[in-house]
């Protein structure tokens, strides 16, 4: 499933404008390596089960600067008649202020 995405979806995520259209290896090639496989799993877990939604955190690395950003997405799951999901339609909020000042108090 090839994923189109939004001109703030691509600013959010350091891509290029002309880069709308994602695959799910692209996608996971962002996230900041200890996250990736607890992400991947909570997507995959939405997508295969019954669940009406998608909502998980994970930070990413930006290939445009290399800035590390906590993501919140959030999505509906539509699903065809059979109940395989067929499309996401959701957001990627950044989140990256609520968690630096947690980051900072459990590293300290």
């Amino acid at each position: 499933m090839r994923s189109i995405r939004s001109p703030e979806y691509l600013r959010l995520h350091g891509l290029p404008q002309d880069s709308r259209e994602e695959s799910h290896a692209d996608w996971l090639a962002r996230f900041y390596p200890d996250d990736r496989d607890a992400a991947e799993r909570t997507l995959l877990s939405a997508l295969e089960s019954d669940a009406p939604s998608y909502d998980s955190e994970y930070r990413i690395v930006r290939p445009s600067d290399g800035a590390i950003r906590w993501i919140h997405a959030r999505a509906d799951i539509e699903r065809d008649a059979e109940g395989k999901a067929v499309r996401l339609v959701g957001a990627h909020t950044d989140v990256i202020q609520q968690k630096e000042p947690n980051e900072a108090w459990r590293q300290s």
